[in-house]
Order: C-alpha cells, then sequence, then structure tokens
C-alpha cells in the first residue's frame, strides 16, 4: 500500500482540488475502513461526504444508466487518485493457520 498516497489523502487535499479518492481491491482488505478514516478527516475539515462499497459491476444499476458507467469510472480514474488495498485480506491469513489447526484437532 502507497503510505504517502494515504496521509496524502487524511489532508484531505484531494477534496479542494475536485479528485476522488478509489479503493480497489479484494474483500476483507481493510478498504471501508480506510474510506471511512479519510471521510471522517474531511469531515472535520468541513467537507461534506458520501461513500459506496457497491462493486462496479453495480454501478449501472445505481446510476440507471449502463453506458453512463465507462466514462464515470474514466473521470473518477483521470481525476482520482487509487490506493490499491490487498493482495490478501488480513483476515484470511490470520484464520487460515487457525482452521488448519483446528482441523487437526477435530474442531471443525
Amino acid at each position: 500500500m502507497n503510505r504517502s498516497l494515504l496521509f496524502d489523502l487524511a489532508t484531505g487535499a484531494f477534496v479542494a482540488k475536485h479528485e476522488d479518492a478509489l479503493f480497489p481491491g479484494p474483500g476483507g482488505t481493510g478498504k471501508s475502513h480506510l474510506a471511512q478514516a479519510i471521510g471522517q478527516a474531511a469531515i472535520q475539515q468541513g467537507y461534506k461526504v458520501l461513500t459506496s462499497n457497491r462493486p462496479v459491476e453495480d454501478w449501472g444499476k445505481l446510476l440507471g444508466d449502463v453506458a453512463a458507467v465507462s466514462s464515470t469510472l474514466d473521470r473518477l480514474l483521470r481525476h482520482g487518485h487509487a490506493l490499491e488495498c490487498g493482495p490478501r485480506s488480513r483476515r484470511a491469513k490470520t484464520a487460515a493457520p487457525r482452521i488448519m489447526t483446528d482441523q487437526k484437532e477435530g474442531g471443525l
């Protein structure tokens, strides 16, 4: 994860520049947590904040216009910052050894 971008986003400067912040990555990698933390920092600076955890595949239904999704994504990516999260869930990394131990001991 690009820590310097993360700390830069936390300043809220991207909001004043009318830019976006995107957190792509697999489930369980902390995307929602990061979005909420950065949103909270922006709120403390007086900005209004709306986040979404809907997958890109659902955007056509949500926007009511499937054709608009590609142009929306293009604008978001062109004027936005993408903080890639992942590749693997911390939860999955810590759960896997525990599950294997439980299976060996007859727990699962």
